[in-house]
């Protein structure tokens, strides 16, 4: 066995330590992970929203009225704006309104 043949082996040899992995599952939950599944989440509801307002031919008065909640919390939410918040009852009420379960509203399409 030459030298650099045994150096190879000796580089590749397995470690106490295992190799970091970086396309393993994400560790524990973080701030930064929270952060992001809220945005991926607040973007399916006002993707789903939108699409499915649309779909029917309703303006925002049109859902607003059905739903019974203010045009501008229908506004808000399908612009993304976090000023307001995504409360489970105004999801209810839009899902509702639209003739959806509310699942839907969170479904990758």
């Amino acid at each position: 066995m030459t030298d650099t043949m045994s150096k190879r082996l000796w580089d590749a040899r397995p470690t106490s330590e295992p190799e970091t992995n970086t396309t393993a599952a994400p560790g524990p939950v973080t701030a930064h992970n929270n952060a992001a599944a809220r945005m991926v989440a607040s973007w399916l509801v006002a993707m789903n929203v939108h699409r499915r307002r649309e779909a029917r031919g309703w303006s925002y008065e049109d859902l607003t009225r059905r739903a019974r909640v203010h045009a501008r919390r229908i506004v808000d939410l399908e612009r993304g704006a976090k000023r307001r918040s995504a409360h489970e009852e105004l999801l209810r009420a839009i899902a509702t309104a639209l003739g959806v379960p509310l699942n839907e509203l969170l479904r990758w399409d």
